[in-house]
């Protein structure tokens, strides 16, 4: 999974998940915005490009960790669909998926 910032200034985090998606064994790359842009339209460019979630800024970790979990599906300590266990994602606070 990659979480990308939609305002790279070389590069949008949109062609940057285009270029990544594009290497061999990450055609399925799951990618997740983390942007200043909110607007409808913002996130709606998100959905044409398969971004899997789009987080505007700014962001709790607490916040992302409870999406992550949410988004990869894993109970704790296995490894999810995405690859990504929500044991690894339990900070110190010790949260639990949702």
């Amino acid at each position: 999974m990659a979480v990308l910032d939609l305002g790279l200034p070389d590069m949008d985090g949109y062609q940057l998940a285009e270029r990544l998606r594009g290497l061999p064994g990450c055609r399925q790359l799951p990618c997740l915005a983390l942007s200043g842009y909110g607007q409808d339209a913002d996130k709606a460019r998100s959905r044409a490009a398969n971004v899997i979630g789009h987080l505007v800024k700014p962001v709790e970790a607490k916040q992302l960790r409870q999406l992550l979990i949410r988004l990869d599906g894993s109970a704790p300590g296995e490894l999810g669909r995405h690859g990504v266990g929500s044991g690894m994602l339990a900070g110190p606070e010790g949260i639990e998926p949702p």
